[in-house]
């Protein structure tokens, strides 16, 4: 009668062991993106050298001869030190908020600029024309922006793109665009009527600050749209949970900036705050 061959647990451990580096070569050649089918491999690139290792220490343990059980249990020490070296720059990149990434998705839109909150201005105006005080403040209420003599519309867009810590999925680069437009009368008859024309000087310049405040407040929102995305969000599981917590944590501040913009001239029409009115 024949025996049979016995497989000895080094043997197996050999094979065990080059597990993790397969995957390592199937990740790199694949490069999956964020909570992805293929991102199940990571998973094997992390178990694996845990598992190898332990397999390769029993084969030392358990086997006679140990010299294969020595050579899986070499291969699995070096998957695992590549991993805990890993584990390490991880935890090191999160502690220290490290732009540094094992893999960057990267949204075109902001491939090219630099990361950040910006702002830009512009002032707009509407003619108007008028003899008295009466005529003017008649204009100003029929012809300016959403019933006011002078108006501040705060327009926010922000892009980012994602870095890849270990399973993880963080944000990496920010940016934050916030188009601000002022909208103003113009009186075409100024200097007819001195008077008439010092009074609205002071009217006009009165609007000016007032819409100035808005412009603080959405200067404030989009600080802290850039602020909250790019520091406080941490790493999620998956990018999309990620980028839809992202969305909402900007509007969220939008909305806020909004209710403060609210209560601003609702303090200026009680007098409390400069009035936006034309004399």
């Amino acid at each position: 009668m024949t025996e049979k061959p016995k497989i000895f647990i080094g043997t197996i451990s050999i094979w065990v062991s080059l597990i993790p580096w397969l995957a390592l070569v199937a990740y790199l050649i694949v490069n999956p993106p964020c909570s992805s089918p293929f991102s199940r491999i990571q998973d094997v690139i992390f178990a694996g050298p845990i598992v190898s290792f332990l397999v390769s220490l029993l084969g030392v343990i358990k086997d006679r001869p140990r010299k294969r059980a020595f050579i899986g249990l070499a291969i699995s020490s070096l998957a695992l030190l590549g991993l805990l070296t890993l584990l390490i720059f991880i935890v090191h990149a999160i502690a220290t908020g490290s732009s540094a990434n094992v893999q960057a998705t990267t949204s075109p839109d902001i491939q090219n600029r630099e990361p950040g909150s910006f702002v830009t201005t512009e002032t707009k105006y509407y003619d108007i024309e008028g003899r008295t005080a009466q005529e003017l403040q008649a204009q100003t209420a029929a012809l300016g922006p959403k019933g006011h003599a002078a108006y501040t519309d705060s327009y926010y867009r922000w892009k980012y793109t994602y870095k890849r810590l270990g399973t993880l999925c963080a944000i990496d680069r920010v940016r934050v665009d916030t188009a601000i437009t002022f909208t103003y009368p113009r009186w075409m008859s100024a200097g007819s009527d001195p008077k008439l024309t010092e009074a609205w000087s002071r009217g006009l310049a009165v609007l000016v600050s007032h819409e100035k405040g808005h412009e603080e407040i959405a200067r404030k929102a989009s600080q802290e749209i850039y602020g909250s995305l790019h520091v406080l969000l941490p790493a999620y599981q998956s990018c999309d949970e990620l980028g839809r917590t992202a969305n909402a944590l900007a509007q969220a501040v939008i909305e806020q900036a909004n209710k403060k913009d609210t209560e601003y001239d609702a303090m200026a029409e009680q007098g409390q705050a400069q009035p936006a009115v034309l004399p």
